[in-house]
């Protein structure tokens, strides 16, 4: 009798979350804070936009997150319910609104994620 075994190395596959901060006129905000949030776990990440306005987490955990945009004169911007699959490159523009720091404006994510960084086909696997 032969036995065959195949061995599978355990991948982490993560998520690639990028995205825009800009104010209501579309001016970007450099150096506003952004924080991932997942949903779950309550494990964080930070970034700060660059002088364009962009923001980039490379390497997120798959899962429910919530964004989290301050900048100083602007109101905390909150998006609930952004949806990270593993291998997905997902994009999240996020618009602040002139205010105090103190105030937050909450937002829910659209429940349909679209790619639009990269026109590669994804298939989750649960084993």
């Amino acid at each position: 009798m032969v036995f065959l075994s195949a061995r599978v190395a355990a991948q982490t596959q993560t998520a690639r979350l990028v995205g825009t901060v800009h104010d209501g006129s579309g001016a970007s905000i450099p150096n506003a804070m952004v924080t991932a949030t997942q949903e779950q776990t309550r494990q964080t990440a930070e970034t700060a936009t660059n002088t364009s306005g962009e923001y980039v987490f490379p390497s997120l955990q798959p899962g429910a997150y919530t964004l989290s945009v301050e900048a100083p004169g602007f109101r905390k911007v909150l998006v609930n319910g952004l949806q990270l699959d593993a291998a997905a490159n997902l994009s999240q523009t996020v618009a602040l609104e002139v205010g105090q720091v103190s105030e937050t404006l909450e937002v829910r994510a659209d429940a349909v994620s679209v790619q639009a960084t990269d026109a590669q086909l994804n298939q989750s696997v649960t084993l």
